[in-house]
């Protein structure tokens, strides 16, 4: 535990919003040397705590990397703009939660990307890290970046910046990665040693020929994770339990789409032991069920069947972040709404039936129509809609019109 930093911040807090995204110790915080261990990874999500705690990604290397003995993982955010003048002004460099340790002093930092807008965001935390910004101005005493996640699908504006790129699943990789980083000393040794791990690619050593690392079987991966419990209230405040890899749709917008193909299904009796656990360790009175679509699950009525019984009598509502219209039914809507209805979301994408047609969104106006009106139907009046905006020449205009359309559909 770094006491220099602990008692620098501990003045500051007062000066800004939300003190807790920056002070640590939350519940759950694995029980281990996170100092003496053989090698220390600094898991960085480069946004504010409460969107980096609500990412699922994060959770699953967290958790994957700390069952490990010898390895020792720990989190860290993208100061607000408060706290980051404050940390200017005082010469306080980034650090992790778990330790208050400055990320410089790590063997490696690994960034999850999952959307380009953040690339600002990295550079950023290198600067605050008091760490080079570019790749080849990095010597032997400075730890190894490597990146992940959608946003860099295409690596080349990273490229001056970061050391190795992953390309895939992390779920296994990331710990192969940590541990082989231990067994070398010299930056280039490291790096040529990476460099054999499927989906890594290193610019330095151009080995271009990269194919994505699958998890062929998501059975072989505990659906559970163990993660920190928020301090404050995060983005997506609940258990959250994947329940499914890829989608078969084939919507051309959608890059995780065709990223996280093919489809891979988590078994009934995974999902549900995962849950149980969670639910138990985090004390939250809600479980949402992820994927990129939920409703796609082969056997989604038989799980929900089963976690109704366990979940109901214990008031634990059952959420369905990602629905398709198409395949929303009235099973569905009587087992996600026991306990509360906390909300249905859609996504719509476009206001006219040709563009969805176009984008290979096979959802009619009729059947929106018919779903939303049976939704309110049922008593539900949180229905959130998903609009994209650009396709096409005045789609908002469309989306309007639908909207309208669908207002007088209902009498509202």
């Amino acid at each position: 535990m770094n006491e220099k930093i602990m008692s620098k911040i501990t003045n500051l807090l007062l000066y800004v919003q939300k003190p807790a995204r920056y002070t640590g110790n939350e519940y759950g915080i694995p029980d281990k040397d996170f100092v003496g261990s053989r090698t220390r990874f600094a898991l960085v999500f480069p946004d504010v705590y409460e969107i980096g705690m609500s990412n699922h990604a994060i959770k699953i290397l967290y958790s994957a990397l700390n069952k490990e003995e010898n390895i020792s993982c720990e989190r860290v955010f993208h100061p607000w703009i408060d706290f980051e003048q404050l940390m200017l002004k005082e010469n306080i460099p980034l650090f992790s939660l778990e330790t208050f340790t400055p990320v410089k002093n790590f063997d490696i930092i690994g960034f999850t990307i999952p959307y380009e807008i953040l690339a600002t965001n990295v550079l950023n935390i290198l600067k605050l890290s008091c760490i080079p910004l570019k790749s080849s101005k990095r010597d032997d005493n400075f730890p190894i970046i490597i990146a992940g996640g959608n946003g860099i699908t295409n690596p080349l504006p990273f490229l001056p910046f970061i050391d190795a790129f992953f390309f895939g699943d992390g779920d296994t990789a990331i710990v192969e990665i940590a541990r082989c980083i231990s067994t070398v000393e010299t930056k280039i040794e490291k790096l040529q040693t990476l460099s054999k791990i499927p989906g890594i690619f290193i610019p330095s050593i151009n080995n271009t020929n990269i194919k994505r690392h699958i998890e062929c079987n998501l059975d072989f991966i505990d659906a559970k994770v163990s993660f920190p419990v928020p301090s404050i209230q995060v983005v997506q405040d609940r258990v959250a339990v994947e329940i499914s890899r890829g989608c078969s749709h084939g919507c051309r917008f959608c890059q995780a789409g065709y990223l996280y193909r093919p489809v891979r299904e988590r078994s009934i009796s995974n999902i549900i032991n995962a849950s149980v656990e969670m639910l138990e360790e985090t004390g939250s009175d809600e479980i949402s069920l992820i994927s990129l679509s939920a409703s796609d699950y082969s056997r989604l009525n038989e799980l929900l069947y089963n976690l109704d019984k366990i979940l109901t009598p214990k008031k634990i509502n059952i959420a369905l972040p990602s629905l398709r219209i198409d395949s929303f039914t009235d099973e569905i809507s009587v087992r996600i709404s026991k306990v509360r209805k906390s909300g249905l979301t859609f996504a719509v994408e476009a206001g006219s039936d040709f563009v969805r047609r176009y984008l290979n969104k096979e959802i009619t106006e009729k059947q929106l129509f018919d779903v939303i009106s049976f939704a309110i139907g049922k008593g539900w009046y949180l229905i959130k809609l998903y609009f994209m905006i650009g396709i096409c020449d005045k789609e908002e205009v469309a989306i309007a019109d639908l909207l309208e359309k669908f207002f007088r559909h209902i009498n509202v």
